[in-house]
């Protein structure tokens, strides 16, 4: 039940974070024109973003948002050897994707609920034939450090991440997000 809630808590967020008005809100926010009005267009469901683009979690109006982050390099390599020896022979026909990031987050939180942002359940890859892999694993004995992807964040917090994650090799891009609503980065060759 908990993840349940969680996980609508960090939907509204996300639709939040997408939302607003363009004109009015900060120079830095991850948003777009309000759906509302007539003469603009809708907020993008997916941000696809780059290396180096910051974006933002927990935007409420023209406040500043909860969270900043940025992801600062994406590489790929093979499963490293401490992660294989753990693993059928499945691994194979994987790749080892690493994320790092930079996270900032503010004192206190408008949405409390966007502390769950980063947790690997709203991770995804998009696979080299165009499905999705919903919650891939962290492999931490491949280098992981940091707290993105297995913990809240907390407020008030600035932090380094490296997310190792297993992916089908070949896969070109990763998400953040739930409900439609989210980041996506693609992944180098």
């Amino acid at each position: 039940m908990k993840k349940i809630v969680v996980g609508l808590a960090v939907a509204a967020t996300l639709s939040l974070a997408s939302c607003g008005t363009s004109e009015s809100a900060s120079p830095n926010a991850d948003t777009a024109a309000s759906p509302i009005a007539a003469t603009t267009t809708p907020a993008p469901m997916i941000r696809v973003k780059q290396v180096g683009e910051k974006g933002n979690a927990g935007c409420v109006g023209d406040s500043k948002c909860d969270i900043e982050f940025t992801v600062t390099s994406i590489t790929r390599s093979a499963p490293c050897a401490e992660y294989l020896k753990y693993v059928d022979s499945s691994a194979s026909n994987m790749d080892l994707v690493t994320v790092s990031m930079e996270v900032i987050a503010e004192p206190v939180f408008q949405i409390p609920e966007v502390n769950g942002v980063f947790l690997r359940q709203y991770w995804s890859v998009i696979g080299p034939d165009g499905f999705t892999t919903r919650e891939p694993a962290i492999a931490a004995a491949c280098g992981g450090e940091g707290s993105a992807g297995i913990r809240f964040t907390e407020p008030g917090i600035k932090e380094r991440s490296v997310v190792p994650l297993i992916v089908p090799a070949g896969s070109t891009a990763i998400r953040i997000g739930e409900g439609g609503r989210g980041w996506e980065w693609t992944i180098p060759a």
